[in-house]
């Protein structure tokens, strides 16, 4: 239906296309659609509040910048926090790399011990050195896999139900 019919309709008269402002009380006045927000801060009261994630969105920053003198062939990229997105930062995974690097360690000093280099190191110390660093090394890694399939899931939805008070600092979760 046009304008023009709709004026047709009301009979010559404009049809009122605008809505009132007093029907909506959270009028959000950049948009053109009220705004409701149930959620507010338990220590100020304050309506105010963002989650965690879009408040270390906005405070991590990626500058690229080229390399070289004349023929500019590289690039580098730095990235930069603020000191708020860092305090909002998410959770963050665990790494095996250490682990397995300890286990291939162990099994480098028994392959070494029984080839080549047995004449050089005492056996003795090389098991219990194989062993220390085998242990230790499957320890991180189990470890870290406990950590990335238990409890980094909790950490992860926590951290995405929490919101962060603009005025007085507090760290709520919904």
């Amino acid at each position: 239906m046009t304008r023009y019919s709709q004026q047709k309709q009301l009979g010559g008269q404009a049809p009122n296309t605008q809505i009132q402002r007093k029907a909506y009380p959270d009028w959000n006045v950049r948009g053109r659609s009220p705004q409701r927000q149930a959620y507010r801060c338990p220590i100020c009261n304050n309506p105010q509040i963002r989650s965690l994630a879009s408040v270390y969105g906005r405070g991590v920053y990626t500058s690229v910048s080229r390399r070289g003198r004349f023929l500019k062939r590289g690039y580098t990229a730095r990235t930069s926090k603020s000191l708020l997105a860092d305090k909002c930062a998410p959770p963050e995974k665990r790494r095996y790399a250490f682990g397995i690097f300890l286990v291939a360690l162990a099994m480098g000093i028994e392959f070494a011990v029984m080839g080549p280099l047995q004449q050089f190191i005492p056996q003795e110390y090389a098991a219990i050195a194989a062993m220390a660093s085998g242990w230790l090394g499957t320890y991180i890694v189990a470890r870290a896999w406990w950590w990335n399939s238990r409890a980094f899931p909790r950490l992860w939805d926590k951290w995405q139900r929490s919101y962060l008070c603009e005025r007085c600092g507090t760290v709520t979760t919904i």
